[in-house]
């Protein structure tokens, strides 16, 4: 990581980011505020889901990333069980999520929200900022 850091221009990087940073707007206004309130509370609300879904207090979580691969193509959603054998025994022995997608629309802003957390930046991607992109690794170490 120290050699990586090393071969950056910082002169060239901080004088680009100057002259090229964008206004500062939010870019998710769409609407009244209080309509998405309450599409969000709606959403958030318990609906009588169980508590447990775990038999063990001590799991083993895999999370599968699948970066620009269709849900057309694994068998439990909907997809032809011959291209996803692995997957497909994967789905019945876990827990599948069936709605659960990457906050952005591009990977450099994907994998940080789902690894870190962090939401999709309209304008910027938090995977470009090397203290904030190597909280995952710290924490996978841990």
């Amino acid at each position: 990581m120290f050699l990586n850091h090393t071969a950056i221009n910082a002169v060239w990087n901080v004088g680009t980011s100057a002259f090229t940073q964008k206004p500062v707007k939010n870019p998710y206004e769409f609407g009244d505020l209080s309509v998405a309130k309450s599409i969000v509370d709606s959403l958030t609300l318990k609906k009588g889901f169980p508590e447990k879904v775990l038999n063990t207090s001590k799991p083993d979580i895999i999370i599968i990333v699948l970066e620009s691969f269709s849900g057309y193509l694994i068998g439990p959603l909907g997809g032809d069980s011959l291209v996803t054998p692995n997957i497909n025994r994967y789905s019945r022995e876990g827990i599948l999520f069936t709605d659960f997608y990457a906050s952005g629309t591009r990977t450099d802003k994907a994998i940080p929200a789902i690894l870190d957390g962090y939401p999709a930046q309209p304008a910027q991607s938090i995977i470009k900022e090397p203290k904030k992109a190597n909280l995952c690794r710290v924490l996978l170490r841990s």
